[in-house]
């Protein structure tokens, strides 16, 4: 049986996993926090306040997934050990994302301002 792709806007997240691959993440990955297309947007807008970077949603996730693990307490430990983590990496990217709606939304609203 097939899943149908996640309807997200991390189309860099869409991708479908092998059987190799799941034996593989199930055997190392310690912990998984799923996250929602809002909270996406919450972290690219957070990088971007905070770091000055902007990221594409893909590469937001890891930082949702810190952020709605705080927010619901739930933490972020070790499955097998039960253990918090000490140190968590994220690795941001920005390489696929269209700003063209970002900055016709500035020049409209430069417009307005204008009284055009």
């Amino acid at each position: 049986d097939q899943l149908a792709p996640p309807k997200t806007i991390c189309d860099g997240l869409r991708a479908k996993m092998g059987h190799t691959s799941y034996d593989t993440f199930h055997r190392l990955v310690d912990n998984v926090v799923t996250v929602s297309d809002d909270d996406i947007i919450d972290a690219m807008q957070v990088v971007y306040d905070k770091c000055k970077l902007v990221v594409e949603p893909s590469g937001a996730a890891g930082v949702a997934a810190v952020r709605v693990a705080a927010r619901d307490g739930v933490g972020l430990a070790s499955r097998k050990t039960g253990k918090a983590f000490k140190n968590i990496g994220i690795i941001l990217c920005g390489g696929n994302l269209d700003l063209s709606v970002l900055f016709d939304k500035i020049h409209g609203d430069i417009e307005r301002l204008r009284g055009k």
